[in-house]
């Protein structure tokens, strides 16, 4: 019998899943805009493209992507190597990430200097070669720097490999 002082249908597991669609709720209206504001200059993904697809390849880190185009030869860049890249990435909810580098201008990077997803993921690749990588948070350092935990969606495009011409930095310096 219900006396008014509980949920019609249950007691206080109506009261826990209440509590947990309102912190939802609270969650999705003001912590993820502030970590993931979309760029209206990249497209969201749309769910079918949030999928990982049967046939992609994995790494040891958990990586796992897909060749979109395949490159023109066989240069691998290495950690002392420079890359020209074209990105742009999204959350795992598939909204852009708002980042100056994932805005699909060409940059060049000291591959040593990027994070490690990023690192593991270029020096698969081949110059000329897109691909979509789906990497979890642990190689994306995504829940380092106060951004929505969990996986990351990039799509790289490799322009250029190569010798890096800079003075090296001893290890632990960068």
């Amino acid at each position: 019998m219900n006396n008014g002082n509980e949920y019609p249908g249950g007691g206080g597991e109506n009261r826990f899943l209440l509590a947990c669609f309102v912190f939802m709720t609270v969650w999705i209206a003001l912590v993820l805009p502030a970590n993931a504001k979309a760029d209206s200059r990249v497209a969201p993904l749309t769910s079918a493209e949030l999928v990982i697809p049967k046939g992609a390849y994995s790494t040891h880190d958990g990586i796992r992507y897909v060749i979109l185009k395949t490159g023109a030869n066989a240069v691998h860049a290495t950690p002392h190597n420079d890359v020209t890249i074209v990105a742009y990435g999204w959350w795992s909810t598939g909204v852009p990430i708002n980042s100056p580098d994932l805005k699909g201008n060409p940059y060049t990077y000291h591959l040593r200097h990027l994070i490690k997803g990023w690192q593991e993921a270029v020096a698969l690749m081949t110059p000329g070669e897109t691909a979509r990588f789906w990497m979890p948070a642990s190689v994306t350092h995504s829940t380092e720097h106060g951004n929505a935990p969990g996986a990351m969606i990039f799509q790289i495009h490799l322009l250029s490999v190569r010798a890096h011409h800079g003075a090296e930095e001893r290890p632990g310096t960068h």
